[in-house]
């Protein structure tokens, strides 16, 4: 490794955090790692860069004893999921707080820690789905957002193709277009209610009120949490990324995996 391929602060950043910690770091991880690069090349030849590209849907689990490195290589397959365009979620699930077989609380899981990224290698990733959706419509447009966003030609064609898709709920589909409408707006109490709605929070009879104005009816309950988890995924590939992968750490110690 030398001083072309990996920035000093970079370099320092890693070496605190595996030292202090001993878990991997944020950003840099490549620079560190052996031994499993035939695996990562397969899934990226064979999932990330063709059959996932097209569509497809796969699930795949990693068994190994702890500290044998099933979270390292997460952050792999993370990073080589970034690179090919992918919007990615890693959430921790516990058998207490985020049982595999309650869907709503994994729901609200993956919303709480789907990832926004910036290639800069020095800035730090943020988490939650507003924060992704802004982030993406700043993307798109290509600046800050402000009244004049509302008529710029990306934005509307980004609407016109959300309005487009087919998404298992209808519902869902409103409320991402709204909370563009109000991010760009500045309408902060309907963008409230908006997020506690989307994020499968409890909602007040405000709120209720609110949400109808704009078209968005019904709440996430454990029993419609897995289809809202699908409009997730159809929502993201509407806004041009190659879809979604959830990366769930130690779901293979738990004693909850089913339903």
């Amino acid at each position: 490794m030398s001083e072309a391929t990996i920035s000093r602060p970079l370099a320092r950043s890693i070496i605190e955090v595996l030292g202090s910690y001993g878990t991997p770091p944020a950003r840099g991880i490549q620079h560190f790692n052996v031994g499993n690069h035939s695996l990562l090349d397969a899934l990226d030849e064979f999932y990330l860069s063709s059959y996932l590209q097209d569509g497809g849907a796969a699930y795949k689990m990693v068994v190994g004893d702890y500290g044998s490195g099933k979270s390292h290589f997460l952050y792999c397959l993370r990073d080589m999921a970034w690179a090919r365009n992918f919007a990615v979620a890693k959430v921790d699930l516990s058998p207490i707080e985020t049982p595999y077989n309650d869907q709503k609380l994994v729901y609200q899981a993956v919303v709480s820690n789907l990832i926004w990224h910036e290639a800069d290698e020095m800035s730090s990733d943020e988490t939650g789905l507003m924060r992704f959706l802004q982030g993406t419509l700043e993307r798109v447009v290509g600046g800050d957002l402000d009244l004049e966003t509302l008529t710029n030609p990306l934005y509307r064609g980004l609407i016109d193709t959300l309005e487009a898709t087919s998404i298992d709920s209808p519902a869902y589909q409103t409320a991402v277009i709204a909370t563009f409408d109000s991010l760009i707006r500045g309408h902060e109490e309907r963008l409230d209610s908006l997020t506690r709605w989307l994020m499968g929070e409890k909602t007040s009879p405000a709120d209720t009120k609110i949400l109808r104005e704009v078209g968005v009816t019904g709440k996430i309950f454990r029993t419609n949490a897995f289809r809202m988890l699908r409009s997730l995924c159809q929502i993201i590939r509407a806004l041009s990324y190659s879809g979604l992968v959830l990366l769930f750490d130690e779901v293979d110690r738990m004693a909850s995996v089913g339903g």
